[in-house]
Parts: C-alpha cells; sequence; structure tokens
C-alpha cells in the first residue's frame, strides 16, 4: 500500500512554497503522480463599495489571478522537473461555484491531498481558508502544511493522537503508507476522560499491535495533563519529542454543521507548528 497519486493545492502567490517543497518531498519519497491545482479564486468586492462594480474592474482582476496562476504552475513544473518525479499542473476556472468544491471533486480521485494551513494574517478569506471545508467533505486523507514551513523529513518521527473514534481510526489507516517508511512511531492518547483511564492500556496496545502487523515500528503511550487542552497537550509532546508530523482524525460537530470544527481539530489546524495528516 502506497500513495500514487498526490493532489496538492497551490493558491496564494505569495505562501504556496512551502506547501510545494512539502508536496515535492512526500511525492518523491512514493515515488507518486503529482497534480498540482489552482482555481481562480472569486472577485474580491468589498462591503465599503458600491453595490454595481463596472466589468472593466471585475476583468482586470480576474486576468491578475490568471496571471498568478500561470506563474504558480511555471514554479510548480519546475520544480517536479527538478525533482524527476511525474505530475501535471491544472488550473480551474469555476465562477459562480464553490473554490474549495472544485477542489474537492479533483482531491476524490487521489490517494491523498496536500492543503495549506489557514493563513492567521490574511484579513480576506482566500484560498487557505479552503482548506478547513476540503478536509471535513473530500472523503480522502489531507496532510495539512504549516505557513511557516516543514522541515526537510516529514514523516520520520510521527506522533499519532489516538481516542479510539471513527476518525482517528481513519487516520491512522489512511497514513499507513507514510507510517511503515517512518523511523519511529508513538500512538498516544492526550488527556482522555476519566472513565477511560483503566482502558488505556488496552486501547493503546491494540492500535499498536495492529500497526505493527503492518511492519510500523510503534510504540503507545498516554498524555495526561488536565491543565491544558488536549491540542496544547498534543502540540507540547510533539514538540517535547522532535515530531515532524502528527496524525490525527479531522471533527466535525455534526452533519448539520460540519463547517464548525470540533474545539481540537480547529486549535490544531490554527495553532500547527509541524505537518498535520487529518482523516475526517
Amino acid at each position: 500500500m502506497t500513495y500514487r497519486t498526490i493532489l496538492v493545492h497551490l493558491g496564494d502567490a505569495d505562501r504556496f512554497q512551502p506547501t510545494l517543497d512539502a508536496a515535492i518531498q512526500v511525492a518523491e519519497a512514493h515515488r507518486a503522480h503529482l497534480i498540482g491545482i489552482h482555481v481562480i479564486p472569486p472577485v474580491r468586492i468589498y462591503a465599503s463599495v458600491e453595490a454595481y462594480v463596472p466589468t472593466e474592474i471585475i476583468e482586470t482582476q480576474r486576468e491578475h489571478y490568471k496571471k498568478v496562476a500561470a506563474e504558480i504552475g511555471k514554479t510548480f513544473e519546475s520544480a517536479i522537473k527538478k525533482a524527476g518525479i511525474s505530475g501535471e499542473w491544472r488550473v480551474s476556472d469555476v465562477v459562480g461555484q464553490s473554490p474549495a468544491s472544485e477542489i474537492i471533486s479533483h482531491g476524490r480521485r487521489a490517494d491523498l491531498i496536500l492543503l495549506p494551513q489557514v493563513d492567521p494574517d490574511e484579513n480576506f478569506p482566500g484560498p487557505s481558508s479552503w482548506s478547513e471545508q476540503i478536509m471535513l467533505e473530500v472523503g480522502r486523507p489531507v496532510l495539512i502544511v504549516p505557513y511557516i514551513g516543514a522541515t526537510r523529513d516529514i514523516g520520520k518521527n510521527i506522533l499519532v493522537a489516538w481516542n479510539a473514534s471513527r476518525e482517528s481510526s481513519r487516520a491512522v489507516f489512511d497514513a499507513l503508507p507514510i507510517l511503515r517508511m517512518a523511523e519511529k512511531v508513538e500512538i498516544m492518547w492526550a488527556n482522555p476522560p476519566a472513565e477511560t483511564d483503566g482502558e488505556l492500556a488496552l486501547a493503546g496496545s491494540e492500535i499498536a499491535n495492529a500497526l505493527a502487523r503492518h511492519d510500523v515500528k510503534v510504540t503507545a503511550a498516554h498524555g495526561i495533563n488536565h491543565q491544558v487542552s488536549v491540542s496544547d497537550e498534543l502540540l507540547s509532546q510533539a514538540s517535547d519529542k522532535g515530531t515532524d508530523l502528527i496524525v490525527m482524525g479531522g471533527y466535525g460537530h455534526s452533519r448539520f454543521r460540519e463547517m464548525i470544527l470540533g474545539g481540537v481539530t480547529r486549535d490544531i489546524m490554527q495553532n500547527m507548528t509541524v505537518p498535520v495528516l487529518m482523516s475526517h
């Protein structure tokens, strides 16, 4: 089992490079075909302007977006050529439709999707803000890359956030191609509910044994520090252990409000310092 088709979303002209670098690294490791996609974003119309916007202004902005897409595509094609991997560049122009939905459509035909972390300095919802919706709706594992970038060794030392849920189980097995290549994998249940304390050893050992049968070099542990949130405990443990990738389930509150992310998921997506592989 490996990743043979990887999709990477390259959106913001000023911030796509860390995501591209990570995608190249993962594609090299798995000898995968790398598809780069850029979606022309909607024309930005601010609330302070008049309701009527001249066609010329809209077209000028769209031409700018097309130029940005071409520049990112040139960088992508140069990068895959230098790395010696197969790939292709796609640009989608979806006037009047959801850009995230277009990426989701392409992503459902890939083994893995790489997305940028939401940019906290973005004062207008842009390409990085689509990552949350994509993660929740695409049905494929997504690897989210911090906007500050990633190390050259993604997936050598992995921390798996485990809580025996459907989402965490799916994330673990979706991540198998990376887990099998890792030098060290640690399964951790951070701040479990009190009623599960007696089950920690069994839960951790069972999933560890299941991964070991896939030749994963794995150990099990749990972190209990109820003075901090689960997300803070995970990020703290990741920092202490020199983790270069976190694997975890991605959560939404309900079927009817999936765009409202679970607290741990949102906190990790906002504050991550290393790449995070999520499945929902």
